[in-house]
């Protein structure tokens, strides 16, 4: 295990994601290893970091290769 480092880009109105970035010196193989593929920072396009009442959120990752659910509000 090693640094993972991420950028993020957000829409003008700074709260819709519209692109992730993430790299890693050293992780396990599986979705620590695969970060950085396309297929995982497409996963985060479109998701909101405020809601409804103008709270900020979190977005995250969900372990797992068949979780339908690839991300979460926490």
């Amino acid at each position: 295990w090693d640094w993972i480092s991420g950028f993020i880009a957000l829409d003008e109105k700074l709260n819709k994601v519209v692109g992730v970035a993430f790299d890693h010196k050293a992780e396990t193989p599986g979705l620590g290893a695969r970060i950085s593929s396309e297929e995982i920072q497409d996963r985060y396009k479109g998701k909101m970091i405020y809601n409804q009442i103008n709270e900020l959120v979190s977005v995250k990752m969900l372990k797992s290769e068949n979780n339908k659910k690839t991300w979460a509000i926490i």
